[in-house]
């Protein structure tokens, strides 16, 4: 377990911390021994007299989702067993869920997990992956273990040599960190996707399809999220709210469910904009005429009713801004 002494300091302008420069590997590490009894290189961070943690992640190098494992010494057991997972989010709130209650099965990469003021790191250590269910968890193990029993430690500046002895990063105060070359997989900040929104839309007689937004920002799905209709029965037709699944993929992680609200459009309002003027009337004569429009809803245009758009409409919607004879409802939402 790394400590004080195993560390060589070197200080920035104001006398911070800036890089750190680890000791010659000792003869033994530390590894997690898996279900099947193959040992994966461990990063350890000490909890307690009772239990230590491992940074690892799960997902994939491209989209790393970081967790930590945490050990714990179990009754009279020589070696700690693995009890907790803990989920960690962007904003660096944690989750856990007791290894024994997994409903899916893990695959996790042992990692060293760097946060900094300006991003994070997922640096990967280990060249293999282990997986975690809750039929295995008691049989994965934090072992001490000689060097020559743990073949898998990653060798992450493709030098031929597994060991690497240099890491920096960016401290707050701006003194730079040299992570060493290879940050580059993966190398990315992670944002949960719990905050993201499903943008209102108005109905217009075909299927919509939800738009996420972030912070302002509307995501590319299949890029950023994936989604899905939280009951397969949905027709986004109709006017409504209705509930999706989002799961966050590229930068932006986990899962949420969203409100997706569809209302129903204004009787008249034929490019709408919410709102009724003489545009509608001229955006009904275009459409007629086959001359472009922005945007335009059927629905919102049939303005009496008819089932079908004509120039009588627009002749309406026209009425209905003088202040002369009109089909109830102009103006109103399309019930």
């Amino acid at each position: 377990m790394i400590d004080d002494s195993d560390l060589d300091a070197g200080s920035g302008e104001n006398g911070t911390v800036s890089s750190w420069r680890l000791s010659t590997f000792e003869q033994k590490w530390y590894a997690v021994s898996d279900a099947d009894g193959n040992n994966h290189v461990a990063a350890i961070h000490k909890m307690d007299e009772n239990a230590v943690q491992i940074p690892a992640f799960y997902g994939s190098y491209e989209d790393p989702l970081p967790v930590y494992l945490e050990f714990r010494y179990v009754n009279d057991e020589v070696e700690p067993v693995l009890d907790t997972i803990w989920y960690l989010t962007p904003n660096g709130s944690v989750r856990g869920t007791k290894a024994k209650e997994l409903v899916d099965e893990l695959t996790v990469y042992p990692m060293i997990y760097a946060s900094t003021y300006f991003r994070s790191f997922c640096l990967p250590i280990s060249e293999t992956s282990f997986t975690i269910t809750k039929d295995n968890y008691s049989s994965i193990r934090l072992i001490y273990a000689d060097i020559a029993d743990i073949s898998d430690i990653r060798d992450v500046d493709d030098d031929g040599s597994a060991f690497y002895a240099f890491a920096s990063v960016t401290d707050i105060y701006g003194n730079q960190i040299d992570v060493s070359d290879k940050i580059y997989e993966p190398d990315r900040e992670l944002f949960d996707i719990r905050p993201a929104v499903v943008r209102t839309q108005t109905a217009n007689g075909e299927e919509l399809v939800p738009v996420v937004e972030y912070d302002g920002q509307i995501l590319e799905e299949g890029v950023d999220y994936t989604w899905e209709k939280k009951k397969p029965s949905d027709k986004f037709t109709e006017p409504g709210s209705y509930s999706i699944i989002v799961t966050g993929k590229g930068k932006y992680t986990g899962k949420a469910t969203m409100t997706f609200v569809i209302e129903a459009p204004i009787k008249g309002d034929a490019d709408g904009d919410g709102e009724v003027t003489i545009l509608d009337a001229t955006a009904i004569q275009r459409t007629l005429a086959s001359l472009p429009v922005d945007s335009f809803n059927e629905i919102a245009a049939d303005v009496d009713g008819d089932g079908e758009v004509t120039i009588i409409d627009a002749t309406f919607i026209q009425r209905w801004l003088a202040d002369l004879p009109y089909p109830d409802g102009i103006g109103q939402p399309n019930t």
